[in-house]
């Protein structure tokens, strides 16, 4: 058959995604579906649910030779897993599986999603198999102004001299280059006495490749450098 992919995108690591899928028997008898999520590029499952041994014949109903493959219905893989992990359904009807994509590390995740029908004869109904895919990401910003470095190397907003009382602002400007929205907090941690931003805490919302900006106004209330 030719090769079918469902694609989650990209998520991030920690998080997880779900779909569900609608599977339907379209025969006359009822039908017990075995479903599996195994590691990308296995061979198919045969009927009772085992994939075939090297060199010989799966191990179904009237197997138990050494060497048979042990059923794997309810197997996952890393980064996927499928609820429920058996269906029954009767005659012309349908029912719903939920697949789970939750990455560990910022890594691309192969899968393959399988659903075999008990003691299914008709090859063209007894099988469903389609490659899963996702990437799993973290956050990534970079801060495009200010530019100007301490000797240390860290980013400094620099601003002129201010007279008491009056005040000069700057902007500090991140960029969002991941694939993903991203949420960044600013804050001030020392500086209250000089240093003044229009809330506590500001809370960006960038989307990707976007980018946002605060202002932080140096505000001296004395004569002394900040």
């Amino acid at each position: 058959t030719d090769s079918r992919l469902f694609c989650f995108g990209s998520a991030l690591v920690g998080t997880e995604l779900s779909e569900r899928i609608r599977i339907t028997n379209p025969i006359k008898v009822t039908a017990r579906v075995n479903i599996t999520v195994r590691p990308h590029g296995s061979p198919p499952l045969v009927a009772g649910g085992a994939a075939p041994a090297a060199g010989g014949k799966g191990g179904g109903k009237g197997g138990g030779k050494k060497g048979d493959a042990e059923p794997l219905t309810g197997s996952s893989v890393e980064g996927y897993d499928v609820e429920p992990k058996q269906l029954v359904i009767p005659p012309h009807e349908h029912r719903y599986v939920t697949i789970f994509f939750a990455p560990t590390a910022m890594d691309a995740f192969k899968a393959l999603f399988e659903a075999t029908v008990e003691d299914g004869t008709e090859k063209t109904t007894n099988r469903l198999a389609f490659d899963l895919f996702g990437e799993g990401t973290l956050p990534h910003v970079t801060v495009v102004e200010p530019t100007a470095r301490d000797d240390a190397g860290g980013l400094v907003l620099t601003y002129p001299r201010t007279l008491v009382g009056k005040r000069a602002t700057k902007k500090l400007v991140v960029r969002n280059d991941g694939v993903l929205p991203a949420e960044v907090r600013v804050a001030l941690q020392d500086g209250e006495r000089f240093f003044r931003m229009e809330l506590p805490v500001a809370a960006l919302s960038i989307v990707p490749r976007g980018t946002a900006s605060v202002e932080v106004a140096f505000a001296p209330r004395e004569a002394a450098a900040a």
